[in-house]
């Protein structure tokens, strides 16, 4: 997912069932903040609370404006389902 010159991506592993989300600046090699969501093993996966999870947790290690926060949940909410971000 592309938000103002961030570059948002996820990954999973299986186990633990985990979500990870990396956020790149534009230009840098190297993420500029990282975060996890791991799944207890009494719950079922959903890719998508796996995702809101470990993004709120990488845009809190980015350190991150408010105002940047916000432009990117707005543009997590404004893909679409299903889509390809």
């Amino acid at each position: 997912m592309k938000a103002l010159d961030y570059s948002i991506r996820w990954s999973y592993r299986h186990i633990p069932i985990s979500t990870y989300c990396d956020i790149y600046k534009e230009n840098l090699p190297f993420p500029v903040g990282s975060g996890e969501a791991i799944c207890h093993f009494t719950d079922q996966f959903c890719k998508e609370t796996g995702r809101k999870i470990s993004l709120a947790r990488a845009m809190r290690n980015a350190l991150l404006t408010k105002e940047t926060r916000t432009l990117i949940w707005d543009e997590y909410r404004n893909t679409k389902k299903g889509g390809r971000w």
